[in-house]
């Protein structure tokens, strides 16, 4: 008889799922965790975008990002907030307190300057961004991407290149969506193969 556990019994984990309101999530902290619990999550991490080494261009019209308007104080009220969950759900759900760092190529020092404050259990890592233009927004800008690269091809090795680089140089606990090459603002998710698949939200 085999010992491997059933949909009865398996119990799942998320270390990337955690996008709240502090970034570019719909729920609060305590809202994602009780979402998680209720679902028999055995482990939970959080894992908010931290703030985006500067770079020329954060969103298609040159402007700067919208999580750069975040309070200055919200690392530590998120910190906060992550930290009331864990105890909240203690002995159901195993809360962890992360972030998802973005990858700009010659930033790793400003970035490891960044975090080292706060007192962070695990980091993602993600690339966002290949050559300076935001691959997961609206199509127009992804297809500046693929005509910088030269092809939609040459799109796909640049970023599975910048990937590698990422995870050589920042060496996160967790690589943040490494096969995502593109998803539009509306949650339509554009894979180099031409395949197409819809976004899964927690909460």
């Amino acid at each position: 008889m085999s010992d491997s556990p059933t949909d009865s019994t398996r119990r799942w984990a998320s270390f990337h799922g955690g996008h709240t309101t502090y970034g570019d999530g719909a729920g609060t902290v305590a809202e994602v965790a009780r979402s998680a619990v209720d679902r028999d999550f055995a482990a939970f991490g959080f894992s908010e975008h931290f703030i985006v080494p500067p770079i020329d261009e954060f969103t298609p019209d040159g402007e700067t990002s919208p999580l750069a308007d975040r309070s200055p104080d919200w690392v530590e009220d998120y910190a906060r907030d992550v930290e009331a969950a864990r105890q909240a759900h203690a002995g159901t759900t195993t809360i962890v307190f992360g972030a998802e760092l973005e990858y700009i190529r010659g930033a790793e020092d400003w970035t490891r300057a960044q975090v080292e404050p706060f007192p962070f259990d695990y980091f993602v890592g993600s690339v966002h961004f290949v050559r300076e233009i935001q691959i997961d927004g609206p199509r127009p800008v992804f297809e500046r991407a693929i005509e910088a690269c030269g092809s939609l091809e040459l799109l796909a090795v640049a970023y599975y290149e910048t990937l590698g680089e990422m995870i050589d140089r920042l060496r996160p606990d967790v690589v943040g969506h490494f096969d995502d090459d593109a998803a539009d603002q509306n949650g339509e998710r554009r894979l180099l193969h031409g395949g197409r698949q819809d976004r899964q939200h927690l909460a």
